[in-house]
């Protein structure tokens, strides 16, 4: 069965699109209808501006993307229209259409992705995800039989039911069936909080009122009203490259080529889904 992948793309991330996306498209070969690469052109903001300094220029990134198109023609490129930021907010939220959450993480970006994909199955994925496939994407497929998220393989992520990092959906079960949900705002506690630290959280191109998709899905699932599982790790793994550094690191190509094979440092499935440059340093140099 063909499904959609569906990423993010900022201004922060020529690393990625050119060192970790492209082996998306030979490992998710068989199931991949299409690769949907969302581009925001505007700034960062919150924690994520914090984690992500270095940011390229838009002519860097859309000239990066262009060749993937023309690697698979499966690749497509759209540029966020906010023009349609109401009307596919209330698809997922009883209120609030905020484009970030408190913190700068996406919230819209992530939800036009799934709005725009061609095909119902769908993976929502960062591109800072590096993938090792053993057969999780038809797992997955055969799961939203039963769930309505399902979370890919990884080694441990305390406090985690759902990470934004990725996970699939059945976006005609969800829609209209379990959707919408609520989407938590801060309360007047921690908005006070964030008054006396000088942020301006009433500027909507920096702060938000909301906090972030994922969590507004694990509320939903702790009330029972979205159903969750994730994937055992004999289908495959995922491993997370946190910082434009490493990402862009001379040994990426070597962590991407062995991980998506099924080779990784054995203190990595202890460590976290987070990658280790340490680890793996020592690993590749043995």
């Amino acid at each position: 069965m063909k499904i959609s992948i569906a990423t993010n793309i900022s201004n922060a991330d020529l690393p990625r699109i050119k060192n970790i996306i492209p082996h998306w498209l030979e490992v998710f070969d068989e199931n991949l209808g299409e690769l949907l690469l969302i581009y925001d052109n505007n700034e960062l903001s919150g924690r994520i501006k914090q984690l992500h300094k270095q940011q390229y220029t838009s002519e860097d990134i859309l000239g990066q993307l262009n060749e993937l198109t023309k690697i698979d023609p499966r690749v497509k490129v759209l540029n966020l229209d906010y023009s349609e930021l109401e009307v596919i907010s209330r698809k997922w939220f009883k209120k609030g259409s905020p484009v970030r959450c408190q913190n700068g993480s996406p919230i819209y970006t992530f939800l036009y992705a799934i709005d725009k994909a061609k095909y119902d199955i769908m993976l929502k994925c960062d591109c800072d995800i590096v993938t090792y496939e053993n057969g999780f994407t038809n797992e997955a497929i055969k799961l939203l039989d039963q769930y309505d998220i399902v979370s890919p393989p990884r080694n441990p992520l305390p406090g985690h039911t759902v990470s934004s990092r990725g996970f699939f959906i059945n976006r005609k079960k969800l829609y209209g069936s379990k959707l919408p949900i609520v989407l938590p705002k801060l309360s007047l506690i921690q908005i006070a909080a964030r008054i006396y630290r000088r942020q301006d959280i009433f500027d909507s191109k920096k702060y938000s009122l909301y906090f972030s998709l994922e969590r507004a899905i694990n509320d939903a699932i702790d009330k029972g009203v979205l159903t969750h599982t994730q994937i055992d790790k004999k289908f495959g793994n995922t491993l997370h490259i946190i910082s434009n550094g490493e990402a862009n690191d001379p040994i990426m190509t070597e962590v991407v080529n062995n991980f998506k094979q099924g080779k990784w440092p054995k203190e990595q499935e202890e460590f976290s889904m987070d990658y280790s440059k340490p680890l793996w340093e020592k690993f590749l140099n043995k």
